[in-house]
């Protein structure tokens, strides 16, 4: 099991870099799938496997949900490649990971999460917050709320076991999925207007 949780950080850390650098729309929704596929990795860990699957799948939905709105949308085209943009998002990746990393050893005495966890939310929240304060965007402000959410998630998972709050979390990842899929449309509508 410590294999599994140690791969999914090094997963969220990938997925997470992914979603800042990477320009293309279906390597930004594959990477928000697979940073939904290790976060379930780390809450089975924690909770019962199916408490972990409803956020699988729910996760998979928005993503389904926005994707198909994104993928046939005229935002899908943001441009040449950034060079600028991807090498600065990438040092200031590095400079979250460097303070989560020095966070994390401090976070043990406070919280009663083990320090992988505690690595895993701090990544998936700040690269979030990253992403939300470094684009307009709407489909990368979406996958930033999403981000954020999921880092909410494992430190929430740690903390408590609650199939309640779970069916909120779920409420509110569709709300999103179903917003995010109505303003990419509106968009395209006007656009093509």
């Amino acid at each position: 099991m410590e294999s599994l949780v140690l791969l999914a950080v090094i997963g969220v850390v990938i997925t997470s870099l992914g979603l800042l650098v990477l320009d293309n729309p279906r390597f930004l929704l594959g990477s928000m799938v697979l940073q939904y596929l290790f976060v379930f990795f780390l809450v089975s860990s924690l909770w019962p496997i199916g408490l972990a699957v409803v956020k699988l799948i729910v996760g998979w939905i928005v993503c389904s949900l926005i994707g198909s709105a994104y993928l046939h949308s005229e935002s899908t085209r943001e441009g040449e490649i950034n060079n600028a943009r991807n090498i600065f998002s990438a040092l200031s990746a590095v400079v979250i990971w460097l303070i989560v990393f020095t966070i994390s050893s401090q976070g043990i005495a406070i919280l009663p999460l083990e320090r992988p966890f505690i690595i895993a939310a701090g990544i998936l929240i700040g690269m979030g917050i990253l992403q939300l304060g470094s684009t307009t965007h709407l489909p990368r402000i979406l996958f930033g709320l999403m981000t954020v959410l999921s880092g909410f998630e494992v430190f929430y998972a740690g903390l408590e076991q609650s199939v309640l709050v779970t069916g909120l979390l779920a409420i509110i990842y569709i709300i999103f999925g179903f917003m995010g899929w109505y303003m990419l449309n509106h968009n395209n509508h006007l656009v093509k207007a």
